[in-house]
């Protein structure tokens, strides 16, 4: 379930800090307050986990691409996160960015990470993905190491990284 969610420089949100979500949520506002906008992000982040595209579902929703991001300018990012609980409980947080990149506007996924809280004061970082390289816990020694980003930076790693707390935070978006 998702209990949370923060958005910097997508569509007509600026930026948020994080907007929590209870288990029925009502989203109010007047017109061109951002509620589609919160919609848009939350869709976005779901088709991405589900192993989507970038450039693909960018161009769904937005025909001149651009126009994703809040100054509607070619040559820039946003950031969108997400908190998740899980069936037993567990909090993760969930935080990626996309930017422009080339003459013809493609969509690259810049940096992106999945933090497991297993309470307030321990944290726990499964992976982070920065400027196209990736570091992954190793489960023995519980330490970041480097591994080869396989993945393409029009994916998300989540959902496409064989990992089961991956695979299962990815499920529970999409």
């Amino acid at each position: 379930m998702i209990k949370s969610v923060s958005i910097n420089n997508f569509r007509s949100i600026y930026e948020t800090t994080d907007l929590k979500l209870g288990d029925i949520t009502f989203i109010i506002g007047k017109n061109g307050a951002g509620k589609s906008t919160l919609i848009s992000a939350l869709y976005l982040t779901k088709q991405l986990a589900s192993k989507g595209n970038v450039d693909e579902i960018v161009s769904k929703m937005a025909p001149f691409g651009y126009e994703i991001f809040t100054r509607g300018s070619r040559n820039s990012s946003c950031q969108i996160g997400l908190v998740v609980r899980d069936d037993k409980g567990i909090n993760y947080k969930f935080v990626y960015s996309i930017a422009t990149s080339g003459p013809a506007l493609s969509y690259n996924i810049t940096n992106e990470s999945l933090v497991r809280f297993e309470s307030p004061d321990n944290q726990v970082t499964i992976y982070e993905r920065s400027n196209g390289e990736l570091k992954a816990i190793n489960k023995k020694t519980g330490q970041l190491e480097d591994v080869p980003l396989n993945i393409e930076g029009v994916n998300l790693v989540l959902g496409n990284y064989n990992d089961d707390e991956a695979n299962k935070i990815a499920d529970l978006i999409g």
